[in-house]
């Protein structure tokens, strides 16, 4: 974003017109936003999906003054607000890390927060990272480090030069290279990883760890959680056979069901995965809604089995949270643009 855009934003999050940008562009849409992870303060990892717990405890008093925080069963049963001055908003997490447990539901007990934590049942099964976890894991590094990756058809990464959000940007840029390869060879380069960092790895710095059989028990006794399914091996479900992606859903669901004693109707696409045929898989096995990461609003014209959720990381301010809450700065101006020409289409209705 640019300097401009990061000074008008700003502005605009902390300005009176925010309401009615809000009530204007909103327009008693319904939102659901995707968490990941939840990790104490003082916890320092470079990590978009790790957002700090003080971080997540101003978003949720900000919702709360502005919002109807709702499960996902409420919102499913009325999800446009007539209200647009108070649009409802639901909070999912994905993957089902420990965070969700030692953290996240201290929390939503004490607060009395309706959340829905869309679990991959593989890594608490065997307690084995997923490979992109362990990949982050290990570039947690003191001091800076060149990957060269060329032999799997991608590039050279150097990691680790400074901490924060650039570093998190090169390291994201990686993982996404990786997902192109299939899991078996992503599998290869996570040890690859793993290996030429072994010296350089910070014991100081935080990991991001699986939550275990027990800890997913203990939220699924929570009345304030939904527990949804998230696939067995998190694949993305688009690069694998349909029977293959039955299997890892299907085993999902049915270890989440033995777990937590809840039944399982919601499902969100590993990293947002899904085309046609995905989505009628996941209609077919009896799920009544599932989830993207397409970062939008849900309208009403929007399929149950593609809902739009807008994504939450450790590096996104206050202002930058607001103005998400009404599409982004670089959105807005197309959002005003067509809550000038309903509203004006309205009032020549009646004229």
């Amino acid at each position: 974003m640019s300097i401009f855009h990061s000074l008008f934003g700003a502005g605009l999050a902390n300005s009176a017109v925010l309401p009615t940008l809000r009530k204007l562009v909103v327009r008693g849409r319904p939102m659901v936003l995707m968490y990941h992870e939840l990790a104490r303060d003082t916890v320092d990892v470079d990590a978009w999906a790790v957002l700090k717990e003080s971080d997540f405890l101003q978003q949720v008093d900000y919702l709360r003054r502005h919002y109807r925080i709702v499960s996902l069963d409420e919102l499913m049963i009325r999800p446009r607000s007539e209200d647009h001055s108070r649009p409802s908003v639901a909070l999912t997490f994905d993957d089902g890390n420990v965070g969700n447990f030692e953290v996240l539901l201290p929390l939503v007990e004490r607060l009395e927060l309706p959340v829905a934590i869309f679990i991959a049942t593989g890594h608490i099964e065997s307690q084995c990272l997923y490979w992109f976890d362990r990949i982050v894991n290990a570039l947690q590094v003191r001091t800076p480090i060149m990957l060269d990756l060329r032999q799997y058809g991608l590039g050279s990464y150097r990691i680790g030069q400074a901490r924060g959000a650039s570093n998190w940007n090169r390291i994201q840029q990686l993982l996404t290279d990786i997902k192109q390869l299939s899991t078996e060879r992503a599998v290869e380069v996570a040890s690859l990883v793993e290996a030429a960092v072994e010296q350089s790895r910070d014991a100081g710095y935080g990991s991001i760890l699986p939550m275990t059989v027990d800890q997913a028990v203990a939220l699924g006794k929570s009345p304030f959680v939904t527990i949804g399914a998230h696939s067995h091996g998190h694949p993305l479900l688009t690069q694998v056979s349909i029977d293959d992606a039955r299997k890892s859903i299907e085993k999902s669901r049915e270890l989440l069901r033995a777990w937590t004693g809840q039944p399982i109707h919601y499902f969100a696409y590993p990293s947002g995965a899904h085309d046609d045929r995905v989505v009628r898989l996941i209609e077919e096995l009896g799920f009544r809604a599932a989830f993207t990461t397409q970062e939008r609003f849900w309208n009403v014209s929007d399929s149950p089995f593609r809902i739009p959720r807008m994504g939450v990381g450790r590096y996104d301010t206050l202002d930058q949270f607001k103005l998400n809450l009404i599409g982004g700065v670089r959105s807005l101006a197309g959002e005003l643009r067509q809550g000038f020409r309903k509203q004006r289409d309205a009032a020549s209705a009646y004229a």
